[in-house]
């Protein structure tokens, strides 16, 4: 269920990269991570395009301001998967911060965007045992489906932190037991 949630979100930021729609129709839905993106796209092709640092201007705080809500709101949850919504809205911010260092014109705008570095190694690895943990569980469930579920996890474990604990010996068991 996280990892489709995941694939989703990774689909629909590749659908509004590729679509011709503006950043500021992507402000007004509230889409900021998107308006951001696309706000820096026209300003590295032309930047002095007005629209587009407009846009920029106001994307880019309302996204910091949802983003960091989030992760706070996540931080408090008592949601399973809390550390996984974490990273991924870290990992947002991120890619805000890579996107305007990109570009000139952006770097002006907002000489010190924000970076998740240190917090996000830290929730990554919360995510990482939060998610090795749940597919542990699952795997003494020892059904069919339970496997399947366990692999994902231990799948998206091996996303948060690469060779984690006996993470690809659990996942070839789990694999075994899904077939």
């Amino acid at each position: 269920m996280f990892i489709m949630k995941k694939i989703i979100v990774y689909l629909l930021l590749l659908l509004f990269l590729i679509s011709c729609s503006s950043g500021k129709k992507a402000y007004e839905r509230g889409d900021y991570l998107s308006a951001v993106i696309k706000a820096v796209n026209h300003l590295r092709s032309n930047p002095n395009h007005q629209k587009s640092k407009t846009t920029l201007e106001k994307a880019y705080p309302a996204a910091l301001q949802f983003f960091n809500n989030r992760i706070e709101i996540s931080k408090s949850s008592n949601d399973e998967f809390k550390w996984g919504q974490v990273v991924e809205s870290m990992e947002s911010v991120n890619t805000m911060y890579e996107q305007i260092n990109r570009c000139p014109e952006c770097k002006k705008m907002f000489p010190q965007p924000q970076l998740f570095t240190k917090d996000l190694n830290s929730a990554r690895e919360k995510a990482a045992e939060e998610t090795y943990k749940a597919g542990v569980k699952k795997l003494q469930i020892a059904t069919l489906s339970s496997a399947r579920e366990a692999y994902n996890l231990f799948r998206m474990t091996e996303h948060y932190m690469p060779n984690y604990k006996d993470c690809d010996e659990k996942i070839e068991v789990a694999k075994e037991m899904a077939t």
